[in-house]
């Protein structure tokens, strides 16, 4: 899609300032790094603190010049995204593989420290970035305002500067840190920018788009769950409702089924009642003449049936118990219907259980006494399971309400209403979502495959970490023996060179042995030289060793900076070592320095030259050493997680919706498939890609326990529908307000002009 001439100057004019403020932040981040006492200085291993401030002294260029190169990608494809691979014919919703988004420990991590630095420039820049938005909005000639409308938002610029990190091989530990110092100075600097952003927008008289109230239909953002004040789930809680919703009930219900007489009057009413409901295409019609009429809010409603023709309905009652249940329900049925976590097709196929709900509590005393009844349990699984798709055209959402249409219009026509149906419809629409459960992991079948064998990868990979430490033990070494870098790389990168080749070629087979060998061959290498015939060892076995290292890492793919890196390191400990072996060993006579300086070239030719430089951090993450979000990170982190990450992860189940912080936002996702050892886990994505397949997305254990500890991981629905209608009407009516749930004028009138009443 082009840009506009004006956006792409105003694009050119902010890529020109940012180097002067990624500068400001760098200077301020080297000035705090050397400052012992700051609490996240003195909180970070000291390896970290020399590192980072060693890139912030000599690499300082290269970190501005990777974190240009960074933004201008991010930004311009926020700008023009690039085209998704295209929707299959046929309407499906096939899911694309190259759409598959892997998030492990690591990148649970980034998400977090990334996190803590949006939110931080959120909260100081909140007005400026609101009136950019809006300008940038103008600019790119957009109807309304939406999240992607200013593409300088805080979470590209700190994931600019963490790609930045990365590309100048800073460790995780040194990144974490330069992340935590940079949270500050970022957002002073990012808040400072959009000023000048806005102020020249405003010299050029570009003026903010208007913000505009999202239609019913349009996507909705689902709000982060919380506890009903009012539970309906709690004993006595239904009675309770009941004396505030029907004050003259006392809390009493229809304890009776109804005579055969009063369910042939009520059957008749409610077959005239149903006769006078309007199409649904009707009612959109309704309801965009009414905002035409310069009415926005309205919408493509659902009429509350039992509301609209409650008189009518009780006066075929009984007696006063009837009555009362007609007027609960029909105040349920105005918060289930105005629910805003329920969008248009959801709340049609809701709409549809008013009269099979009405039969059914008038004839069934428990209906309004236990939260578990079939029907409630009906209404909640339908919302449950249609509530993450965003969309309400997603082909997802669409295709199980029209799996469960059939069904629900046979309950429709049913005389028979009362728990066992309702149970057996229950078990019809869990069929359908099994079904369509089935179909979405047909759909993944490689994903699976691809993560049923990163699975077995990681338990080949622990028990070589299990030989690994055997091998070192054998060797009877104090226990200081192995430098910390030779056992991190033994345990990281070593352990899933065997791991892979131990796929490759089996378990007993002579490429194993051969890279087995060479941890024996690693450790002996860095022991004290006690003689000559250890050093001719040392020169003679350290090549092959070399060479077996450089196969082993590019079996893996790792990094070219991570091999670089070890390979400077690991040089630096053996030419010590030979130095000081030279020393002990040696005769009377002690060599000359240029006889030592002759070995040392010798031993360094052998191992070659590397181009990286040697660097003092960590080049493997440990995921056991992660820092953790302190509580004043976010709002969404100042409450205790409200269940052990244990017990949440154990009572995930395929097809349950969850609600985790991926792709710079909290995502609605769908679990599709659980490894057997539960350490792999696939989701789908809620969010509806008009162009192209949704986004699936793969978590590791590790990933979803660091999120969920941070809140960033959850259920996606707290309280229930039924949960929330409850909530939301007892405290309208202890407020004091008047029962909601007329219909709209528009929507009223629209319906005597076209004399369906």
């Amino acid at each position: 899609m082009p840009i506009a001439p004006a956006f792409q100057r105003h694009l050119d004019a902010c890529f020109q300032q940012a180097p002067v403020w990624f500068e400001s932040i760098l200077r301020q981040v080297r000035e705090t790094a050397r400052q012992t006492r700051d609490p996240h200085v003195s909180a970070a291993s000291p390896v970290a603190v020399a590192e980072l401030n060693e890139v912030m002294d000599k690499q300082r260029a290269d970190l501005a010049r990777h974190f240009m190169e960074a933004l201008k990608e991010r930004v311009m494809e926020s700008v023009d995204p690039p085209k998704p691979a295209a929707r299959r014919s046929g309407g499906d919703f096939s899911i694309s593989i190259g759409e598959l988004h892997l998030v492990d420990e690591d990148q649970a991590a980034e998400e977090i420290e990334v996190i803590r630095v949006v939110q931080r420039a959120d909260d100081a820049a909140e007005w400026e970035l609101r009136e950019l938005q809006a300008r940038c909005a103008t600019l790119r000639g957009e109807a309304s305002i939406s999240r992607d409308s200013n593409p300088w938002r805080p979470d590209t610029v700190a994931r600019s500067m963490w790609d930045a990190a990365r590309a100048v091989n800073l460790s995780s530990p040194a990144r974490t840190l330069m992340m935590r110092l940079a949270a500050g100075p970022l957002a002073r600097e990012l808040r400072e920018a959009c000023i000048r952003m806005v102020k020249a927008l405003d010299e050029q008289h570009v003026e903010p788009a208007a913000y505009k109230a999202l239609p019913v239909g349009g996507e909705r953002r689902i709000a982060e769950p919380d506890r009903a004040g009012f539970d309906v789930t709690q004993p006595g809680k239904f009675e309770e409702l009941m004396r505030v919703a029907v004050p003259q009930a006392g809390g009493a219900v229809a304890r009776m089924p109804m005579s055969g007489e009063s369910l042939e009057r009520l059957e008749a009413l409610l077959q005239r009642v149903l006769a006078t409901v309007p199409p649904a295409s009707v009612r959109a019609g309704i309801a965009a003449q009414a905002q035409q009429a310069g009415e926005p809010s309205a919408s493509p409603g659902v009429p509350n049936l039992i509301r609209q023709h409650q008189a009518q309905l009780q006066s075929a009652a009984r007696h006063d118990g009837d009555r009362h249940v007609i007027t609960m329900l029909a105040q349920l049925f105005d918060k289930i219907l105005a629910d805003a976590q329920i969008n248009v097709p959801l709340r049609e196929t809701l709409g549809r259980l008013q009269t099979p709900f009405l039969r059914c509590a008038l004839n069934d005393p428990s209906f309004l006494d236990d939260h578990a009844h079939p029907s409630w349990l009906l209404l909640n699984r339908i919302a449950s399971h249609a509530m993450g798709y965003e969309h309400p055209q997603d082909p997802r959402l669409l295709g199980f309400l029209d799996g469960i249409e059939p069904v629900l219009r046979e309950l429709e026509r049913s005389r028979e209403q009362n728990a066992e149906r309702h149970r057996e419809v229950l078990r019809q629409v869990e069929g359908v979502i099994t079904a369509q459960l089935r179909v979405e992991q047909e759909e993944i079948g490689p994903v699976i495959a691809r993560r049923r064998r990163e699975e077995e990868m990681a338990q080949i990979q622990a028990r070589q970490r299990e030989r690994i430490a055997q091998r070192i033990q054998a060797a009877h070494l104090p226990e200081d023996a192995v430098p910390p870098l030779l056992l991190r790389f033994l345990n990281g990168p070593w352990a899933r060179v065997l791991a892979s080749s131990t796929l490759l070629h089996g378990e007993d087979s002579s490429s194993v042995a051969g890279l087995t060998e060479v941890v024996d061959q690693l450790v002996r290498s860095v022991q004290p030289l006690r003689s000559t015939a250890d050093r001719d060892w040392m020169l003679r076995t350290v090549p092959r060793v070399i060479e077996r290292l450089r196969h082993g890492m590019a079996l893996i793919d790792l990094p070219q900076g991570e091999r670089d890196a070890f390979l400077s390191q690991l040089m630096a400990v053996h030419t010590d070592n030979l130095k000081a072996g030279i020393r002990r060993a040696a005769p009377a006579a002690a060599p000359s320095s240029s006889s030592t300086d002759e070995l040392v070239r010798q031993l360094q030719a052998a191992e070659g030259e590397w181009s990286g430089s040697a660097r003092t951090g960590d080049t493997v993450m440990d995921a056991a050493s992660l820092d953790t979000v302190p509580a004043d990170l976010m709002d969404i982190t100042q409450r205790p997680a409200p269940v052990r990450v244990e017990d949440w992860l154990a009572r995930l189940k395929p097809g349950a919706w969850t609600r985790v912080f991926v792709s710079s936002r909290l995502t609605p996702l769908r679990l599709l498939w659980v490894s057997p050892s539960r350490t792999n886990w696939v989701f789908s994505s809620g969010a509806w890609n008009r162009d192209g397949p949704p986004r699936v997305h793969a978590l590791t254990r590790g990933a979803l326990e660091q999120l969920h500890a941070q809140r960033l991981a959850a259920d996606l629905e707290g309280p229930s529908l039924l949960e929330r209608a409850a909530d939301s009407l007892f405290q309208e009516l202890q407020a004091g307000g008047a029962v909601s749930g007329q219909a709209p004028a528009a929507f009223s009138e629209g319906l005597m002009r076209l004399n369906l009443g």
